[in-house]
């Protein structure tokens, strides 16, 4: 590419990601560069090696402008992009289309365009009486819900970032506008207050499934696929929620500064004098599983104030207030499970309950409604069955039991979770709809220091996530081109097919670790990563650009994302994968005296179905194995992409500004990794395959009749006529603008394969418009 003195260029910064630079001097070798931050000088002879990228793109002429949809800038690029979101949000401006997305920044501060006016004038806007679609997260769902009614057709909104972005917000507000603008179901004799009860589950689930972590006060913890089904008059009629991949760990453990789940601090800060003498309550500091970070409240949150609306929440609800005392029980009877510790026991590698822990042991069978000995038992040793059917009991070392310990909290926390959500559930889908809008607030792409089998599930579910967001702009440009008349060659998708086969497929990442757990004691994470690097390593058959083996720490391999490399460490891989508690525990919880505990670890047909999924088979006793947690995730995702293909679609991107959480404060390179992470320059990539810039006929006629000046006569005449007649036809302003293309490629100024003109608009290659 050839730089001249004076051209705007977008040049990669360390600290703001992107800037725009005027082009000063130019030698064989180099450019100098005005930036606002002063000179920069660019090596254009190593302009990879210095710079990262291949050329420095055209800044374009809309730097200063306020811009809706930034496809419609005659520049698309990643400096274009970050720019005028920044900009954008300087202004308090938080929502911006790219496309059909809606790219939404938290603002880290209240903003006052959520009243009913702002629902309205999104109604309005769908409804066609505003000429174009402006960016709000009220237009996105008012346009799902107007398409549910006039197309009769399911519909989602796939909301996704960071933990911070504000996926739950952005999540409220779609099912604020549904509950708002839908038709009352408690019409002609319906059912009232499913509207309501949906609202109401949020704060239940918020206080079980978020917690603060460095990055978010309120962060979810937890995908969730909300499904609200609409009646044939797309009144609300019910609402059925699917949970994915709670953070167990943080139950028994949290980062410096970071909380476990807000129920636990809630319960403490709210509960009554006579419930807290009940459950035996302290403060927070009290209880191991809530002291070890340092961190026990959250600047402006009320805990007490919370807890008094989870428990509004669970009555709009109906739980029973019997179910709700046990909820309560089993929440203060985890704490105090985190306070019995372990000391060396009588024979050698045993344990024994230390002395000072023993009361902590007798509340927390109290609360469990365990037997004082049996709960002893199933803490310190484990009993196994042999081969010829003899039992052998098998004392745990000190760091067993304790490790058994927070296997056992993390079961019933997360069996606590799962059991809300189905029951939640059955309170919320009393009746069968034949519509419905879905909203998926998911987790998004993760990378940190050390990534292991968490961040793998994670990073696969956006893998595959971006797999369908890729099929769904694919098809839009697909169809515009058809209607436009233009072949579809011209537009190349480059899916990410092969990476999420490198992890989900028969012979893929999570097969060879379920290989791997079935072999029981004999598994590890070692063995594991051999059978990998032997299916996909450079020279088998089977070998995958996108898995990459590390040769010098051989417990790490790396997976090519469509974001990026990852480089995972292996250890507790299998472990993590079991997601297993003993029998010996299980048999206890079955039997305990608390209804809600026992009926968390009975056995279940839905439990047996999941397991299928899994390759592991229990040997000789004609049961299936526990489906692991690879597999079961492996599995719901499968399902949410089958049932996300038949809706139609509507995305949200949320943006996280800055680490610090406060508001007016925008990262350049925060932002733009997030903007990478969120699949946005994919989509700008297939569109600059293949007529990045698109415009109406009387709009680039308009734009570029310059060109026309001194022209022959005759053309002249032509254009003459049509910018004088406002009330010209279609054909006419179509031959217009063909003839005005012909001329620029008859001069030799433009290819004929960089210009189309369809039925209704003139595409142009990138670079054609620049002329």
């Amino acid at each position: 590419m050839q730089y001249q003195q004076g051209d705007r260029l977008w040049i990669p910064d360390e600290e703001h990601a992107w800037l725009c630079g005027t082009v000063i001097f130019v030698s064989p070798s180099s450019i100098d560069l005005n930036t606002e931050f002063g000179l920069r000088k660019i090596n254009i002879a190593n302009l990879k090696g210095q710079m990262g990228v291949a050329k420095l793109e055209p800044c374009g002429n809309h730097l200063g402008e306020s811009v809706d949809n930034l496809v419609d800038l005659d520049e698309l690029s990643e400096g274009a992009i970050l720019h005028h979101v920044r900009n954008r949000f300087s202004r308090k401006v938080i929502y911006t289309h790219v496309g059909s997305i809606l790219v939404a920044v938290n603002p880290f501060e209240k903003l006052n365009i959520y009243g009913t006016n702002e629902m309205k004038r999104a109604q309005a806007c769908c409804s066609g009486n505003l000429p174009t679609l402006y960016p709000h997260v009220f237009v996105s769902a008012s346009l799902a819900y107007q398409q549910l009614c006039s197309n009769r057709k399911n519909q989602s909104v796939l909301i996704s970032g960071e933990s911070g972005a504000g996926k739950t917000e952005t999540t409220k507000k779609v099912l604020a506008f549904l509950a708002s603008v839908a038709p009352a179901a408690g019409q002609l004799g319906e059912e009232a207050g499913i509207e309501t009860k949906i609202l109401q589950s949020n704060p239940l689930l918020e206080a079980l499934g978020n917690a603060k972590t460095l990055r978010n006060d309120n962060s979810s913890r937890f995908g969730k696929w909300m499904q609200v089904g609409f009646d044939e008059r797309c009144a609300i009629q019910n609402c059925e929620v699917v949970n994915y991949l709670l953070e167990k760990s943080r139950v028994v453990g949290q980062s410096p500064r970071e909380r476990n789940y807000h129920v636990f601090y809630q319960l403490l800060g709210g509960a009554p004098p006579d419930l807290r003498q009940e459950l035996h309550l302290q403060g927070p500091e009290q209880y191991r599983y809530l002291n070890q970070s340092g961190c026990t409240a959250i600047d402006g949150v009320d805990d007490a104030a919370d807890f008094r609306s989870v428990w509004a929440s669970m009555n709009t609800l109906q739980f029973s207030e019997e179910t709700v005392r046990a909820i309560w029980r089993l929440l203060a009877g985890l704490l105090q499970l985190g306070n019995i510790g372990f000391q060396e026991g009588e024979l050698q590698d045993s344990s024994a309950v230390t002395p000072a822990s023993e009361q902590a042991l007798l509340h927390c069978g109290e609360l469990l409604g365990l037997g004082r000995e049996a709960f002893r038992f199933c803490l310190t040793e484990k009993r196994t069955q042999m081969a010829r059917g003899s039992i052998l009991n098998k004392p745990l070392s000190v760091s067993q039991a304790a490790d058994n310990r927070d296997t056992l909290a993390k079961a019933i926390y997360s069996g606590l979770f799962d059991w809300t959500v189905r029951t939640v559930n059955i309170l919320l889908k009393t009746k069968d709809a034949p519509l419905s809008v879905g909203i998926l607030d998911i987790f998004g792409f993760e990378v940190f220091d050390v990534n292991s089998f968490e961040q793998l599930c994670i990073n696969y579910a956006n893998e595959k996530l971006q797999f369908h967001f890729n099929e769904v702009i694919f098809s839009q440009e697909r169809d515009m081109y058809e209607q436009e008349g233009i072949a579809l060659s011209q537009v190349v998708f480059e899916d990410n097919g092969p990476c999420v086969e490198l992890i989900e497929g028969r012979t893929g990442l999570i097969s060879l670790l379920e290989d791997e757990c079935s072999v029981g004691a004999n598994g590890s994470d070692l063995l594991f990563i051999a059978k990998v690097q032997k299916e996909f390593g450079e020279g088998r058959p089977a070998r995958n650009d996108h898995f990459k083996k590390n040769k010098v720490r051989p417990e790490c391999f790396s997976v090519s994302h469509f974001a990026g490399d990852v480089e995972y460490s292996v250890t507790g891989f299998v472990e993590k994968n079991r997601d297993s508690l003993s029998s010996t525990s299980r048999e206890v919880l079955e039997l305990s005296s608390l209804p809600l505990l026992a009926e968390l670890f009975a056995p279940s047909a839905e439990a047996v179905a999941a397991s299928e999924f899994s390759r592991g088979r229990g040997k000789g006793s004609g049961q299936p194995a526990k489906a692991t947690l690879g597999s079961q995730f492996r599995s719901q995702l499968v399902g949410l992409v089958r049932n996300l293909r038949l809706t139609e679609p509507h995305f949200i991107r949320c943006v996280k500004p800055n680490q610090q959480k406060k508001g007016g404060l925008f990262d350049g390179p925060l932002a733009l990794r997030q903007l990478r992470y969120a699949g946005l320059f994919e989509a700008i990539r297939i569109r600059k395959s293949g007529f990045a810039y698109r415009a109406s006929l009387r709009a680039f006629a308009s734009a570029f009749q310059v060109l026309l000046d001194g022209l022959p006569a005759r053309l002249d005449a032509h254009r003459k006529q049509f910018v004088n007649n406002e009330a010209s036809g279609q054909p006419q302003e179509r031959a217009f603008c063909c003839q005005l293309l012909e001329m620029v490629t008859a001069l030799g100024a433009l290819a004929r394969e960089d210009w189309h003109v369809g039925s209704s608009k003139v595409f142009l290659k990138t670079n054609g418009h620049r002329l």
